[in-house]
């Protein structure tokens, strides 16, 4: 299940839940803030604080394991064949917040798809608390597939440890993916 998904059928003031996809349309119509976007160096907001919090760490066997689950529970990256998830799985860095980080901004340009390994990350929308993130849990892929503005804001709770993967590679394995079944298909 996608970190950004597991919603109440009502919301805390009794308003209908949006779903993913209106949010998607929703948000494709609002221009991204100069400020949130890039800095002279051409590099996004998310990118800039993640070098900050890179740390250098083996995926394990026990990692590995969590990781290919939340690939797994997401339905944005369920479909992929095994050889994808281990390609993708290779190419996963780590990165360690401290209680009250901000790993994703709503709003923000999105470069990376993530992991939760360890700790709770808090979930908010327009500044209103959302969700909580437990570990095994993928979340990042609706900005990364749709072109869209981050949709939510993702703060750590505790200290967490997440598993990141950059968007491009994740854009590109996802279009070969797609190719070959195209191809394949076409074929039958």
């Amino acid at each position: 299940n996608d970190g950004y998904t597991e919603v109440p059928e009502k919301s805390r003031s009794g308003e209908e839940s949006i779903s993913s996809s209106d949010r998607v349309r929703r948000l494709k119509a609002i221009p991204r803030h100069a400020a949130h976007h890039h800095q002279s160096s051409g590099v996004c907001e998310e990118t800039l604080r993640l070098r900050r919090k890179k740390q250098t760490k083996e995926l394990d066997q026990a990692a590995k394991s969590l990781v290919l689950a939340a690939f797994r529970k997401s339905r944005f990256c369920r479909h992929l064949e095994a050889e994808v998830v281990e390609s993708l799985c290779k190419q996963l860095e780590y990165y360690a917040f401290k209680t009250g980080d901000v790993i994703v901004r709503q709003g923000e340009e999105g470069d990376h798809l993530f992991v939760l390994e360890a700790g709770h990350l808090q979930v908010s929308i327009n500044g209103r608390d959302y969700n909580v993130m437990g570990p095994g849990q993928a979340f990042g892929c609706i900005a990364l597939l749709y072109n869209v503005p981050r949709t939510a804001t993702v703060t750590a709770k505790e200290d967490a440890g997440l598993w990141a993967l950059e968007g491009s590679y994740f854009r590109n394995l996802v279009r070969e993916h797609a190719e070959r079944h195209q191809a394949h298909n076409l074929h039958l």
